[in-house]
């Protein structure tokens, strides 16, 4: 059963379609990428509502949701120290 949310809804139709929707909500992705991470070889794309004839349909939400649920924190190694000791020459 659907919630009045989801029922209202906009089905995203296709993996174009979602690929443009994630890239214009910040998460840049393709196509291509989208159409590999749902293949049965993989599995690991966002989840399938429906299908429109071959095209797979999803929910905007959903895929929001997909899309932060892969990002990892930021790694602590990376960060820019705060301040550089400098090193004295000797005289």
């Amino acid at each position: 059963m659907q919630t009045n949310e989801q029922a209202e809804e906009k089905l995203l139709v296709g993996y174009r379609q979602l690929a443009d929707f994630l890239t214009d909500a910040g998460f840049p992705t393709s196509k291509s990428t989208m159409s590999k991470y749902c293949s049965p070889a993989l599995d690991i794309g966002p989840p399938v509502e429906s299908y429109w004839g071959k095209l797979p349909a999803f929910l905007p939400s959903r895929a929001l949701a997909w899309a932060k649920a892969r990002m990892r924190p930021a790694n602590r190694a990376c960060r820019t120290p705060t301040a550089v000791p400098t090193a004295h020459a000797s005289p």
